[in-house]
C-alpha cells in the first residue's frame, strides 16, 4: 500500500494525500509555542499589577488554536468591561471561541463565549444573563479569579 503522506527533502515538509510532490498538497507551516495572556479592564487599575498567564498555541498553515488557563488572579481595583490581550497571531476574520469564567465576570450568566475581531489580538468575553441578550462581560474585582480560554481561528 502506498503512503498517503510523502516527506519532502526540504526539512521534513509533508505532502498530504499524494505519492508525488504537488504544491497544493504541501504542508510546510507547523508551529507550536507559548503566548502571554494579560487580563484587561476598561476602568480602574489592578492593585497588584498586571495579571498574566502563559498559554500555548499550535499553528498549522493558516489555522491557529490557542489555550490558556488563568488561575488565582487578583483583579482588585479594576472595573468596567473585561478583556484579555496578547494573542500570538491576529485572525483574518471574526473569531468566536470558548471561554470559561469563574468568579471574574458577570454573576448569574447562563452562557459565555469569546470574540476576537479581524486583525485584532484582544479576546472579548460575552455573557448571556437572561437567555436572549448577549453583552460584554463586566469585570468582578477581587481575588481568586479564574478563566479558561480555548479558541480556534484563521490567520
Amino acid at each position: 500500500m502506498a503512503s498517503r503522506a510523502r516527506l519532502a527533502a526540504d526539512f521534513g515538509s509533508v505532502y498530504l494525500g499524494v505519492t508525488s510532490a504537488t504544491a497544493a498538497n504541501l504542508l510546510d507551516d507547523y508551529e507550536e509555542g507559548t503566548w502571554t495572556a494579560t487580563i484587561a479592564a476598561t476602568g480602574g487599575s489592578f492593585s497588584s499589577g498586571a495579571q498574566t498567564k502563559v498559554g500555548v498555541y499550535t499553528k498549522v498553515g493558516r489555522d491557529v488554536h490557542v489555550q490558556v488557563y488563568m488561575n488565582s488572579m487578583d483583579t482588585t481595583g479594576a472595573s468596567g468591561s473585561l478583556s484579555f490581550t496578547g494573542l500570538p497571531f491576529a485572525p483574518s476574520e471574526l473569531a468566536i471561541g470558548h471561554i470559561g469564567l469563574y468568579n471574574i465576570g458577570d454573576t448569574n450568566a447562563v452562557g459565555a463565549w469569546a470574540r476576537v475581531v479581524s486583525g485584532g489580538t484582544t479576546i472579548v468575553p460575552y455573557v448571556n444573563r437572561d437567555g436572549t441578550t448577549w453583552v460584554q462581560t463586566t469585570i468582578s474585582a477581587g481575588t481568586s479569579r479564574f478563566a479558561h480560554i480555548d479558541i480556534y481561528y484563521t490567520v
